[in-house]
């Protein structure tokens, strides 16, 4: 990553440190379509 991962929906996430390092080599964020999340409410 070279720099923030944005989405227009949830706004700029930093892929900077401390969220990617050496010791810590995961992934940045994906995109909402990518990971195809699902909300179910109950009221």
């Amino acid at each position: 990553w070279a720099g923030p991962a944005c989405y227009s929906e949830l706004g700029c996430f930093p892929t900077d440190y401390p969220w990617t390092a050496f010791l810590r080599p995961f992934p940045g964020p994906q995109a909402p379509e990518k990971v195809n999340t699902t909300f179910f409410f109950s009221t």
